[in-house]
Parts: C-alpha cells; structure tokens; sequence
C-alpha cells in the first residue's frame, strides 16, 4: 500500500476546510456593545449611532479619533456625559471610535433618499 496517497489525501482535506472556514475576523457591524476602541470600516460602519446612556454611575466617555497613537491630537471630538442617551456621528474619515461605560451604541438606519450614513 502506497503511504504516499494517503499522505496526500490528508494534507488535500485539511486544506479544503482551511480554505472553507474564511477569515476569523468578522466584517463591521452597526453595533458596539463593550468598552474600547472600534476601527472605522473595519470593526463598525459609518453612521449616526445612539447610545442607551451611561452604564457606570461616573458617567459615559467617548471619542471620535483620526488615529490611535494615544495623542491628545488624535481626538477629533469627545464628550464625557453623565445620564441620558447620547447620540454621535460617526464619519467615514473618522479612523476610530472609543467608548468607555456608555452603554450600547446602535446604528440608527439612514432615511430614504440620504445614502448609507443617514446624513
């Protein structure tokens, strides 16, 4: 008996479920429900997003970022909120997003006729 086909027909199957499984990354979504920064077009969309308010007694913390270095100029826009739903827009040029205990954001759906991010 040849090992060698064998061998062959192992590795070919393993391959084919590498090659079915995709990426491990999901695309982005229209939801960011856990504190921490979510990258635009990769982890979220672009669009107006609403947030069921503070989720810790100190208040809510988010950030509008055109990048992650840690800069004080990376913050594009920011607001610390301390009751109430907030609501933000979030751009396509914006690189990142950051929440900190403000409950879960949603994407609100764009009104007909005003393209994909509702503006």
């Amino acid at each position: 008996m040849n090992k060698n086909i064998f061998a062959a027909a192992g590795a070919l199957s393993v391959a084919s479920i590498v090659a079915f499984a995709g990426p491990a990354t999901a695309g982005p979504v229209g939801l960011m429900d856990q504190n921490g920064i979510y990258v635009v077009g990769v982890d979220i969309h672009p669009g107006i997003y609403t947030s069921t308010g503070p989720s810790s007694k100190y208040g809510c913390y988010w950030e509008r970022l055109s990048g992650t270095s840690g800069d004080f100029d990376d913050i594009i826009a920011n607001d610390f909120v301390d009751s109430g739903r907030m609501q933000v827009t979030i751009k396509p040029t914006d690189y990142a997003f950051n929440t900190e205990d403000c409950g879960t954001w949603t994407m609100v759906p764009p009104r007909p006729g005003t393209g994909s991010s509702g503006s």
